[in-house]
């Protein structure tokens, strides 16, 4: 929810200033250790965000496995929390989806490997698939489709149904999803825009974007082309 329709459902909330700088500090932490983990085992990271991470790490030594997978989850989430003071949930599975998922299943301090994806998605609701929002889960719901399981008992059906309920494109990947199927790569990705919102008056909006995005840009050592609205 946007913090301005927040305040507006609830008027006498009580918003509490945030520590950009904090933020930025703790993020780049937490990136170096990712970064850092990734090259010791000949690895690639994807950033999503500030808080979370996609890791794909070589586990394979002449064709057999040559680390062990729980320990280095571990290892990771115990130097984020005392190098930043802060707690960490880890997934690791086949792919994207099984690794968010699992993620996702030990928040907010523990880690997760998935050896059964079929399990891990046997539990879940579709609105807790990646990319299922609320209009789609409507047009799901209308049709009595509403976990991972419902897909799974239409069978050979199951595509053709969610095509025709989603559109091509979507219905399609939902039914990947729910077979544990993500081709998606971990590659580094450039951060080309950056985002935040004010609810000051005018005046005070000119001075503080200017000043807040300096010192994001310095911290993080970036230039930028364009400013828009």
């Amino acid at each position: 929810m946007w913090l301005n329709r927040a305040k507006v459902l609830c008027p006498n909330l009580v918003v509490l200033p945030y520590d950009y700088q904090g933020y930025e500090e703790v993020s780049a932490q937490v990136t170096d250790i990712i970064h850092r983990y990734a090259e010791s085992y000949c690895g690639c990271v994807e950033e999503v965000s500030c808080d979370e991470f996609f890791m794909e790490i070589c586990t394979y030594d002449n064709d057999e496995l040559d680390i062990n997978i729980p320990e280095v989850a571990e290892s990771i989430r115990w130097d984020i929390e005392h190098e930043t003071g802060c707690t960490a949930s880890i997934g690791v599975g086949r792919n994207k989806l099984i690794a968010k998922i699992s993620s996702e299943k030990v928040k907010p301090n523990k880690s997760f490997i998935c050896e059964d994806w079929r399990n891990a998605l046997a539990q879940l609701k579709l609105r807790e698939i990646p990319g299922i929002g609320y209009a789609s889960e409507q047009k799901l719901t209308r049709c009595n489709l509403n976990s991972v399981m419902d897909v799974w008992e239409l069978g050979a059906e199951s595509e053709a149904e969610l095509c025709s309920i989603l559109g091509k494109h979507s219905g399609s990947k939902l039914h990947q999803y729910c077979n544990g199927i993500d081709d998606r790569v971990v590659a580094p990705v450039r951060r080309k825009t950056i985002g935040a919102e004010w609810y000051d008056s005018f005046s005070n909006f000119t001075y503080d974007i200017i000043l807040t995005m300096s010192e994001y840009l310095i911290f993080r050592q970036c230039t930028i082309k364009a400013i828009t609205e």
